[in-house]
């Protein structure tokens, strides 16, 4: 049994199965929409976790067992992966049908003939 994946994980309670089931229960009735792939991946997480706590769970005093739900776990994991792949990926910062695009005004002038002043009226000064 691979014990570097399973320590270090809570006891699962029957407040966390009720949790998983009514999640489920939800998930199944339409909120959140079942069909939503983002909806799909977290549960799937929300599986694999709590597999992966019973299993730890029952290490010691069921090997076989335990055996049997990580492997359960590990495939829920790896189905949470694939769906997660399929997430479109979020847009960071805005998108270019936000952002104008500047036009530079072509032959524009010249900073010295912007002001009005010419190195030739600063040499006085120095």
């Amino acid at each position: 049994m691979n014990d570097d994946i399973i320590s270090g994980y809570d006891a699962v309670t029957a407040a966390d199965i009720a949790d998983f089931t009514h999640y489920l229960a939800q998930l199944r009735f339409g909120q959140p929409r079942a069909d939503d792939p983002a909806e799909r991946a977290v549960f799937l997480a929300r599986k694999a976790d709590l597999l992966i706590r019973i299993a730890a769970q029952h290490t010691r005093t069921d090997p076989g067992y335990a055996e049997h739900v990580l492997h359960l776990a590990l495939d829920a994991h790896a189905a949470a992966e694939q769906a997660a792949l399929h997430l479109p990926l979020q847009r960071v910062g805005p998108t270019h049908r936000r952002t104008r695009t500047r036009q530079r005004p072509s032959g524009g002038a010249r900073s010295e003939e912007n002001s009005g002043a010419s190195s030739r009226d600063l040499a006085h000064i120095s």
